[in-house]
């Protein structure tokens, strides 16, 4: 019969004692974490799983801050074009009642004037509406007012947009050209961005059918049929409009009135027309933020399949395995005790 020596008890009783501590700290760790995987070596095909989720998760949680953002610039946007489509209704209302003969005394058209300019002044204020530091109509160049005192435009055309899926991005924001200037382009650029701050439109493009005769080179004495044909597809300026109101009530030319009168009515279409794109563009982003929602609700639901613990087992594993490492020292105890027999054999 072989003998089995002290060592050899010592070295099993040890060995057993090692995987039962290990087996311990694993079931403290996942009590402590809630989670089934803390290292690879616990699953490594379900880390590799739950790597991939987490990816998953992570973009959705920055596209939902992305689509937050936008939805603010196009709340701001549409809040800013509707207060400004009410004062083109204000000062048509105006126009409408100093077109006629018995409104033209100089006091009512001086008191008049004088509301028109306010107009004006609300329109500017309006057309530099800002989200934070972040002025919304400038295009790139959300850091400066878009527009001056005067109503010369100092952005760009840029669009700014994100990620609203993989590979799928949507525009949040409307550089002013279009709603407040009637053109979506700008003259061949005056200025190089960064440079010195000169306006991108200035006063000899007041015309938005002379910006677009610009760039295409058409000359309007030269060539009056083309330029016609350009000022029946472009809008109009909404500033100018006003100050060629002012002008008429300061003056008393009512030929400058009834020009304004039926301008207005188109700047008021224009201005509608961009807040119908804007209302586009806020239903897009909303539709995929509802469906980035569901996809987050599911990505976390399979990573917490895959991650997480089942915390009734493991705390019953816990208590098993206490209770066996402490009958293992105990009875490791009584085996290896040494007697002076022992050191003589």
């Amino acid at each position: 019969m072989a003998r089995v020596t002290e060592g050899l008890l010592y070295e099993k009783a040890d060995r057993a004692m090692h995987r039962t501590r290990n087996t311990l700290l694993k079931n403290q760790e996942q009590a402590i974490s809630g989670k089934r995987i803390n290292r690879p070596s616990d699953d490594p095909q379900g880390m590799i799983r739950s790597i991939g989720l987490k990816h998953k998760v992570n973009r959705n949680e920055q596209a939902l801050k992305n689509m937050e953002l936008a939805n603010s610039y196009l709340s701001v946007t549409d809040s800013s074009l509707g207060e400004m489509t009410s004062v083109l209704s204000r000062a048509k209302e105006l126009a409408i009642q100093m077109s006629s003969g018995t409104n033209q005394a100089p006091e009512a058209m001086q008191a008049v004037k004088s509301e028109v300019d306010e107009l004006f002044f609300q329109a500017v204020q309006l057309a530099n509406a800002r989200i934070g530091e972040h002025y919304v109509f400038a295009g790139y160049q959300t850091d400066h007012p878009p527009f001056d005192v005067d109503g010369n435009y100092y952005g760009d055309t840029g669009a700014i947009e994100i990620e609203v899926q993989p590979g799928q991005r949507v525009q949040f924001n409307m550089p002013g050209l279009a709603p407040f200037l009637g053109v979506e382009e700008i003259p061949n650029k005056n200025r190089e961005l960064g440079s010195d701050r000169g306006p991108t439109v200035g006063p000899e493009f007041r015309d938005p059918a002379s910006i677009v005769a610009h760039n295409q080179g058409v000359d309007p004495g030269e060539n009056p049929e083309a330029f016609a044909s350009i000022q029946s597809n472009t809008g109009v300026n909404v500033f100018a409009v006003l100050k060629t109101f002012s002008e008429g009530l300061a003056t008393g030319r009512t030929d400058l009135i009834n020009e304004s009168l039926e301008s207005l009515d188109q700047a008021m279409s224009q201005v509608s027309a961009s807040r119908a794109t804007i209302g586009a563009l806020q239903n897009s982003v909303i539709s995929n933020r509802d469906l980035v929602e569901s996809q987050q609700v599911t990505n976390k639901t399979l990573l917490s399949n895959v991650e997480d613990a089942d915390l009734e087992q493991v705390y019953s594993e816990l208590a098993r395995n206490e209770s066996l490492l402490s009958a293992t020292l105990d009875s490791n105890k009584k085996l290896l005790t040494p007697s002076l027999l022992d050191f003589l054999r």
